[in-house]
């Protein structure tokens, strides 16, 4: 899925992409960071009607295909859509042969991180990722905003402006084509079709899973977040209300999400559900102005099916849970259990409780001081990720996450803890979980780790990172920043067969400070300008 930005205003973005590296078909999971959640009053009006999509036609999002420059193009020729004769369609990849294997070697439990590449992607412009996902044939789709710069590779257009859909090879190390829109893609989700479903300003659009088609279009002003269930539905998210669509792109229900901040969505085929996460402020008891998370699950009409947390300050005074706590990411993993990803603004928080019953215990598992939060000083922000049931709620597993201030050779069981929240976390088939997020202190043996022994360089504040942890969340298998000598900002991960896809950028002041670490890169630097993205690719358990 996108980009998230939250209240700070980040210029460019890297982007980590990892592929899977094993057989079979190619995930659908992928999580990314869009702009912040809107602020404006809460509402849970319907509305009967949504956005009619529409066959790509002339203007911004015309279905025109540019050749190369050369005029050799061997690429499909599309004509502008007159009739009425409703949305095209296309059968998905043409193919029945499996997803294209990947060889970088495999995933190796210890301090060094194999990656088949991480890679800068971005030009002279102010770059910006927006979403990244792991294709049905282990194809890695980014997007983003990449002013003026196409790679090197004539693109095809389908709306005149500064957004793309990238496609790479399944080890992100070659660069198959760019699918141009009429602005920064700010999330994308690759359906088990292959199909590329992407929002931004332009709305959505719904690729063919070669991307040189737009297949329907549909005006949702402002769409920041979108999601493709198992079933082909599509599900979009702009400003605190959801639209969502048929595979087909008939509207099948608009509604709005009440809170102070709607952060993220995700789709359940088989329960036909819409899930979104985000936080409430309530004034009401002693805890005044608490914020408290919630997980709401939607019937594709707009129907409530069950709620956890959202929480009243009144509720969480009687039992101590003050502390403010906001969800940040959602996704289906491959396994089709619900990841959740989260913060809390101190310890005392609700997530140490049963999402519907304040008086009993979560069941979290504690390991060690990276996941057991105490040593935080004041309202340190505590990290937390979680699965469950995603058609009935039920918490299934959940764990605290933490950084320490604990150079090498130091105990980290006698350090001060820090913020390490995560931002998104979604799941391989056998329930290993892929997170990403960013730290403010050091994660756990930091000066050990490198990257293809690449050495991480000094801890620099706010560095990028991702975390592998067993399904029964009692072994952290890898946990590795990025930093050469600059930190960065997460934007999206995605899982596939045997791997994963990282994207993070780093704005214009980052870059300033520094770089991210690159290997077997497309671009081994930036390219310059006020932001850029960055791309890893690396094998999982």
């Amino acid at each position: 899925m996108m980009s998230r930005w939250g209240a700070i205003q980040w210029g460019v973005l890297t982007t980590g992409l990892v592929l899977g590296c094993g057989d079979g078909g190619a995930g659908t999971n992928e999580a990314s960071a869009t702009s912040g959640g809107s602020t404006v009053d809460d509402s849970s009006s319907t509305s009967a009607s949504g956005s009619t999509p529409t066959t790509a036609g002339p203007g911004d999002m015309s279905s025109t295909t540019a050749g190369p420059s050369d005029g050799t193009s061997t690429a499909p020729t599309t004509t502008d859509s007159t009739t009425d004769t409703g949305p095209t369609t296309d059968t998905g990849p043409t193919t029945d042969t499996g997803p294209m294997p990947i060889d970088c070697g495999g995933f190796t439990p210890g301090n060094d991180f194999n990656v088949c590449t991480a890679s800068y992607l971005g030009g002279a412009g102010a770059d910006a990722p927006g979403g990244v996902d792991i294709g049905p044939d282990n194809i890695v789709v980014v997007g983003g905003g990449f002013p003026g710069h196409d790679f090197g590779v004539s693109p095809i257009v389908i709306g005149e402006g500064d957004g793309a859909v990238l496609r790479l090879a399944p080890d992100g190390t070659q660069l198959l084509s760019v699918t141009r829109l009429a602005s920064p893609v700010r999330d994308l989700d690759v359906g088990a079709d292959g199909r590329i479903a992407a929002a931004g300003d332009f709305g959505v659009v719904l690729l063919a899973a070669d991307g040189s088609a737009a297949l329907w279009t549909a005006a949702v002003p402002g769409a920041r977040r979108v999601a493709v269930g198992s079933d082909g539905t599509v599900a979009v998210l702009h400003d605190k209300e959801i639209q969502v669509f048929d595979a087909a792109g008939a509207p099948l229900g608009t509604f709005a999400v009440s809170g102070t901040s709607i952060n993220d969505l995700t789709v359940h085929g088989e329960s036909q559900s819409v899930l979104a996460t985000g936080y409430r402020q309530s004034d009401q008891g002693a805890c005044q102005q608490y914020k408290s998370t919630f997980i709401r699950s939607y019937g594709y009409d707009g129907a409530a099916k069950w709620t956890n947390y959202d929480w009243n300050g009144e509720q969480v005074d009687d039992t101590e849970d003050c502390a403010d706590s906001q969800g940040k990411g959602l996704e289906i993993g491959r396994d089709g259990k619900l990841y959740y990803a989260g913060k809390s603004d101190g310890g005392n928080t609700v997530h140490r409780k049963q999402p519907t019953d304040l008086g009993k215990d979560a069941p979290n598992v504690a390991t060690d001081p990276y996941d057991t939060p105490y040593g935080l000083k004041g309202a340190n922000a505590v990290g937390y990720f979680a699965r469950f049931d995603p058609a009935t709620g039920a918490h299934e597993g959940g764990q605290f996450l933490v950084s320490r201030k604990a150079n090498l050779g130091e105990d980290p069981a006698a350090a001060e803890a820090n913020a390490a929240p995560p931002d998104y976390a979604t799941a391989m088939a056998d329930g290993t979980m892929v997170i990403v997020g960013g730290s403010a202190y050091l994660i756990e043996r930091h000066d050990e780790k490198s990257i293809d022994g690449v050495k991480l360089g000094s801890y620099t504040a706010y560095e990028p990172y991702v975390l592998i942890v067993s399904s029964d969340f009692k072994q952290r298998l890898a946990w590795t920043a990025f930093t050469a000598t600059g930190p960065g900002n997460t934007a999206a991960i995605a899982v596939g067969d045997g791997g994963a896809a990282a994207l993070f950028g780093q704005s214009g002041d980052n870059l300033a400070k520094g770089t991210l670490i690159t290997v077997d890169a497309l671009q081994p630097a930036p390219g310059g300008g006020d932001g850029e993205a960055w791309l890893a690719v690396f094998p999982t358990p």
